[in-house]
């Protein structure tokens, strides 16, 4: 479960306020970490060629300027779409979980 890459980079250059020339994209992404999916494991990889003025990247920033700003949701986009359905997908199976728990107790 996680967001559409070219989304999850809004939120990270939003968080982070990164500059122009230092912003995150799909590509920048998968150049960097092209041997793992996973779009946090990403960032961390990019961060890290950043130089010293742009702070560490950790989970907290991104989470906190989504809490934070949550109009970044707002959207009709495809990208905020898919995002959207991958998080219904998993709180599904989540909730589908917990009844067959509540079912044996």
């Amino acid at each position: 479960m996680d967001f559409e890459a070219s989304l999850y980079c809004k939120l990270v250059n939003a968080a982070y306020d990164l500059a122009e020339g230092k912003r995150l994209t799909a590509k920048k992404l998968n150049e960097v970490a092209y041997s793992t999916e996973r779009l946090v494991k990403q960032t961390e990889a990019y961060f890290r060629l950043l130089d010293a003025s742009v702070p560490n990247f950790d989970h907290f920033t991104p989470a906190r300027h989504l809490l934070e700003n949550p109009t970044l949701l707002d959207s009709d986009s495809k990208e905020v779409e898919a995002s959207l359905n991958k998080f219904g997908v998993a709180f599904e199976k989540i909730n589908a979980h917990q009844e067959v728990g509540r079912e044996s107790c």
